[in-house]
C-alpha cells in the first residue's frame, strides 16, 4: 500500500494584503488582485503557531508544510505504510530490519536519494539527543548501506513495532549537505512536494513554499503555499473572513465558539477532522497536594469530562477513555475511568498553605479554551476551600517551571505520532521519561521495557491494558478528551482537507 500524498485540484487565487490596512481597503485590493489574476496558484493558510522549527531541530520546518518526508508514514488506522521506503522486512527475532527505498526520488537540489543519505540522517538523530528527545534510535546497534537503495538496521533487542517507532517525525530525511558538523541545518533541502523559498519575519511570520515540480509522487495543485503565523485566534478568524488568508488549517486553529461565525459566512466551508491529539490534566505528583494519591483520586473523579467536552469544547471532542488517541483501535481499551472517592479533608487541608498553581502555556491558550478549562478545574478545588492561582507563562518559562516542578497542575496536548503507544508510556510513566511528573515505580518500568521488547502482539496488548488500568487506579494523569478539530477554507480555493496528524491535503477525500 502506498501512502497518500498531496493531491490535485484547482482553484482561483488571490493576493495577500497587508494586515495593517483598513478592512475596506483590504477588500478593494483583494478584489482587484482577483480580477488581475495576480498570484494565481497561491494558497495562504493561517495557523495559530509557528511552523518554523529552526536550524537546531530535527526537521527545520513542521511536517504540516509537506516539505520533508520520512521513511515510513501511518495510514488512517495508524498502521505503518510506505513513504520514502517502499518496503521493509525483518528477521524472526525482529532484531534485523531491512528497508528498501523508492527509486528515482530526488531532493529539491536534484540529487537522487540513496541509502547513504538515509544513514547520515539516522546518525544525525542518534548522535544529537535534542533531535531525538524520545531516543527512538537508542536501540540501534549498527546500520549499513547494503547498496544504493537498501539499509540494514541491527538492533540491540527485539522491536516488533520498529516501523511505527520511526514513522513520520521518527525518520525525517534531509540532504546531508544542508547541515554542519554539529548537525545544525544551514540549508533546508528535502524531498517533499513543496520546497522552501523563504521564512519571512515581517509582521506575522510566514513560511513561503513553492511546488516541487520534480516530485516523485502526485504533484500538488498550488504553485505556491504560504503558512502565515497568526497567534491571536480572533485575528486568525478575521483574516479568513476578510479574505487575507484562504484557510485556517491546523490543530487548534479555530476555537469552538468561532464555528457559529464561520458557518454564517457564505463562501466559507467549515469542516471537522478527528485528529490524534489528546488533551490532559497533568498533576505534579512530586508536590503537595497531588503527591497525595487519595487527593489525586478524588480530584480525577470530580472532573466531569463530559461537561468539558459538551460545554467548553461545544461537542468538538470525545471523552478520553484511552490515555492516547483512540483512532488506533488496535491499542484502544477504553479503560481509563475514575471511581468516585471522598475528599480526604483531614489529610489535605492542614498541609496546604498556599494556592494550588494551575500552569498554562501561553501558546496553547491561543489555540484551545484552556483558560476556561482551568477556571472550571479551579472551581472544583475552591469548592473544598482550596485557594487557586492560574498562571499563563510564555514558552521558555513554562517549560522551565515544568522542569523545576514549580506548579501543581497543568493542561497540555499530546499527539500520538506513532502507530504504537510505546513512546507515550515511555514519556509519561517511565521513571526517566521526559514527561514523568514524579510518580516512579520499578515494576512499571519493567512492564514498559517488556512491552517494548516483546515479540508477541497479544502480550503487548495485555501490558498496555494493565498500564491503562494503572493510570486510572492511581490517577497519574487525567486524559480529558480526544480532539475533533475545526478547520475552514474559502470555497473558491478548491477542496482542502486535513489528516489525523493534521497535515493538509489538497483534494478532500484523497
Amino acid at each position: 500500500m502506498v501512502v497518500l500524498k498531496a493531491s490535485i485540484t484547482g482553484g482561483n487565487r488571490k493576493i495577500k494584503s497587508s494586515a495593517f490596512l483598513p478592512v475596506f481597503l483590504l477588500l478593494c485590493v483583494h478584489s482587484i488582485s482577483i480580477c488581475a489574476g495576480v498570484n494565481e496558484g497561491t494558497l495562504i493558510i493561517g495557523i495559530g503557531r509557528n511552523f518554523y522549527e529552526g536550524p537546531e531541530s530535527a526537521t527545520f520546518l513542521h511536517g504540516s508544510t509537506r516539505t520533508w518526508e520520512a521513511l515510513v508514514d501511518l495510514d488512517s488506522d495508524f498502521r505503518p505504510v510506505p513513504w520514502l521506503a517502499q518496503s521493509w522486512s525483518h528477521n524472526r527475532d525482529y532484531t534485523e530490519w531491512k528497508f528498501t527505498l523508492r527509486k528515482n526520488v530526488r531532493f529539491h537540489n536534484g540529487d537522487l536519494l540513496t541509502a547513504d543519505h538515509v544513514i547520515a540522517n539516522i546518525k544525525r538523530l542518534k548522535l544529537n539527543p535534542k533531535y531525538d528527545p524520545l531516543d527512538r534510535y537508542g536501540i540501534v546497534e549498527k546500520l549499513y548501506a547494503l547498496d544504493d537503495l537498501n539499509i540494514l538496521f541491527l538492533l540491540k533487542r527485539s522491536c516488533l513495532n520498529f516501523p511505527q517507532l520511526i514513522s513520520y517525525y521518527g525518520s525525517p530525511i534531509l540532504h546531508p549537505g544542508g547541515w554542519d558538523a554539529e548537525g545544525k541545518i544551514k540549508r533546508f533541502i528535502a524531498t517533499g512536494p513543496y520546497r522552501l523559498v523563504e521564512v519571512r519575519k515581517i509582521w506575522e511570520e510566514s513560511i513561503v513554499l513553492e511546488r516541487n515540480d520534480r516530485y516523485w509522487g502526485r504533484i500538488p495543485p498550488y504553485a505556491r503555499v504560504i503558512f502565515r503565523s497568526i497567534p491571536d485566534p480572533h485575528a486568525r478568524l478575521n483574516a479568513l473572513l476578510a479574505g487575507t488568508i484562504d484557510a485556517i488549517l491546523d490543530v487548534g486553529g479555530i476555537l469552538p465558539h468561532q464555528k457559529k461565525v464561520l458557518i454564517r459566512s457564505p463562501g466559507i466551508a467549515v469542516k471537522t477532522s478527528r485528529v490524534a491529539t489528546t488533551h490532559y490534566l497533568i498533576p505534579n505528583n512530586r508536590a503537595y497536594p497531588f503527591s497525595n494519591e487519595k487527593f489525586r483520586r478524588w480530584f480525577a473523579s470530580s472532573v466531569d469530562r463530559e461537561l468539558v467536552v459538551e460545554t467548553i469544547m461545544e461537542g468538538h471532542g470525545r471523552v478520553a477513555y484511552d490515555p492516547y488517541s483512540d483512532l488506533n483501535c488496535r491499542w484502544s481499551f477504553s479503560s481509563v475511568s475514575f471511581r468516585a472517592v471522598p475528599f480526604p479533608e483531614e489529610e489535605v487541608l492542614p498541609q496546604i498553605d498556599k494556592p494550588v498553581l494551575i500552569l498554562l502555556h501561553a501558546g496553547t491558550v491561543q489555540r484551545w479554551p484552556y483558560r476556561e478549562i482551568a477556571e472550571y478545574v479551579a472551581s472544583i478545588l475552591r469548592s473544598k476551600g482550596l485557594k487557586t492561582e492560574i498562571f499563563v507563562a510564555e514558552k521558555a518559562l513554562y517549560f522551565a517551571l515544568l522542569k523545576d516542578g514549580s506548579y501543581n497542575l497543568t493542561i497540555m496536548p499530546f499527539t500520538l505520532m506513532t502507530g504504537d503507544p510505546c513512546l507515550f508510556y515511555s514519556a509519561f510513566l517511565y521513571s526517566k521519561g521526559i514527561r514523568n511528573t514524579g510518580w516512579k515505580c520499578p515494576c512499571v518500568d519493567m512492564l514498559i521495557d517488556r512491552a517494548n521488547a516483546t515479540k508477541s502482539v497479544s502480550e503487548k496488548r495485555v501490558i498496555y491494558r494493565n498500564l491503562q488500568k494503572l493510570i486510572a487506579t492511581h490517577a497519574l494523569i487525567i486524559p480529558l478528551f480526544h480532539e475533533e478539530t475545526l478547520y475552514a477554507y474559502r470555497k473558491s480555493s478548491g477542496a482542502i482537507g486535513m489528516d489525523a496528524l493534521f497535515r493538509p491535503f489538497y483534494e478532500e477525500g484523497a
